[in-house]
């Protein structure tokens, strides 16, 4: 307030005042940039975003780049904090508003949109959610981003399996897997083609998911339902390579013998 005043009274006395006017013009940027920095350490959101604002027009009004740029670039930092501690109370609505905040003063804040995605996807909002993880991807959080991304279409895909949607879940694992690929996406879509009687798929589902967890705890049961599948696709020798490897499993070892002996008769 006091630079504020000397400037006025220098600005009123004019030319013998003008070095006292360029001093306040230099100083009173910088200082409403510590206020706005100091209040967002004391987590006083609002009064920190304001401050900031005003550290902007003060630095543009007197030509103060550097401080104006600093505090553009702090004003989303820390609606990005907002939405981090938001997020990790599991107060999902007020993360998003948080990062769409951010979002609005700094679009290319990869960060922003990748945390954005990630309290969406528990909001029920999926075309945000991929929106917002694409984004993310765009702008440098790939690996992160495609992870989430991935992650997210697993559990509806899981969601919609456990509700008998097969068709669906079948969708949402593939989307699943052209993000990232997943073992647990192809089981869930292998299963899930089972189940629909949809045995090509589920072939094709099952391969991969052995090929990538050759020694899963459930290596077995999925073998069981490779052979299954290719039997009912009328595919004989490929049906009884997966009963023969199961035969010392005691799980199924007397259907898969029965199979390999009786029904199938394989060599």
């Amino acid at each position: 307030e006091n630079f504020e005043k000397a400037l006025a009274e220098a600005e009123i006395i004019g030319m013998d005042a003008e070095e006292v006017a360029t001093n306040c013009k230099n100083v009173i940027p910088t200082i409403y940039l510590h206020l706005g920095k100091e209040y967002g350490v004391a987590k006083e959101l609002d009064k920190a975003v304001e401050t900031l604002k005003t550290a902007i027009e003060k630095a543009n009004e007197f030509g103060d780049e550097a401080t104006a740029a600093e505090a553009e670039t702090l004003i989303p930092q820390l609606y990005v904090q907002d939405g981090n501690e938001k997020l990790n109370a599991k107060d999902f609505a007020g993360a998003v508003a948080a990062y769409e905040k951010a979002i609005a003063m700094d679009a290319n804040n990869a960060m922003a949109w990748l945390r954005l995605g990630m309290a969406s996807s528990r909001t029920a909002n999926d075309e945000q959610t991929v929106n917002a993880f694409t984004k993310a991807a765009e702008l440098g959080q790939k690996a992160n981003a495609d992870k989430q991304l991935s992650s997210f279409y697993l559990s509806k895909a899981n969601k919609a399996r456990q509700s008998k949607n097969f068709a669906q879940a079948m969708e949402f694992a593939s989307q699943a897997n052209a993000v990232q690929e997943n073992a647990t996406a192809y089981k869930i879509y292998a299963i899930s083609a089972v189940s629909a009687k949809k045995y090509a798929e589920a072939v094709e589902g099952l391969e991969k998911y052995l090929a990538m967890s050759p020694n899963a705890n459930d290596a077995n049961q999925m073998k069981y339902y490779a052979a299954t599948a290719y039997e009912a696709l009328g595919q004989k020798d490929k049906a009884c390579g997966y009963y023969k490897a199961i035969l010392t499993d005691p799980q199924f070892a007397e259907y898969a013998k029965h199979k390999v002996e009786v029904d199938l008769k394989c060599n």
